[in-house]
């Protein structure tokens, strides 16, 4: 898969809302290691979701097909750490896993949102996603907690987002 052939939007079509429920859902990559099957379970968990106002990057191929989606949204860190007002997420469904997308896709939505100290929450046993989220200058800032669930934080001056 080339990064020349994909595309980066800022919005899902109907039909890609309809594959994100369908990964959310299904997909058991995608439910063993987020909420998404709670967030995305349906149309109105969905639409409700939305209301938060996150910024969508939105990854698809020429013919449109979703095949990740990324979003920074503020909000403060859990940790009650201030400092870290803004969170970011990152999701790759099925052909696109193990191509090395996911540092480019999270890197360009973070250049694109600007500076903020960012935080995330992921699961302690998804080691493939923690370092790519230390390579973009992620650092773990929590132990499991009983979801089995660590955030990393990220301040902004970090500048490995090539």
């Amino acid at each position: 898969m080339d990064k020349a052939d994909l595309r980066i939007e800022t919005s899902l079509t109907e039909e890609q809302i309809d594959e994100l429920i369908h990964h959310s859902t299904n997909d058991q990559e995608v439910i063993s290691k987020t909420s998404d099957a709670a967030r995305f379970k349906d149309r109105q968990a969905f639409e409700t979701w939305l209301q938060s106002e996150p910024s969508l990057y939105v990854l698809t191929n020429e013919s449109n097909k979703l095949l990740g989606l990324a979003w920074v949204q503020k909000m403060v860190c859990p940790l009650n750490q201030a400092e870290f007002d803004t969170t970011a997420a990152i999701r790759l469904y099925g052909e696109a896993r193990g191509k090395g997308l996911s540092k480019w896709l999270l890197g360009e939505a973070l250049k694109s949102f600007g500076n903020s100290n960012y935080w995330l929450r992921t699961s302690s046993d998804n080691v493939s996603a923690i370092k790519t989220y230390e390579r973009l200058g992620f650092k773990i800032a929590s132990s499991p907690d009983k979801e089995n669930k660590i955030i990393l934080t990220r301040h902004s001056d970090h500048s490995s987002l090539q």
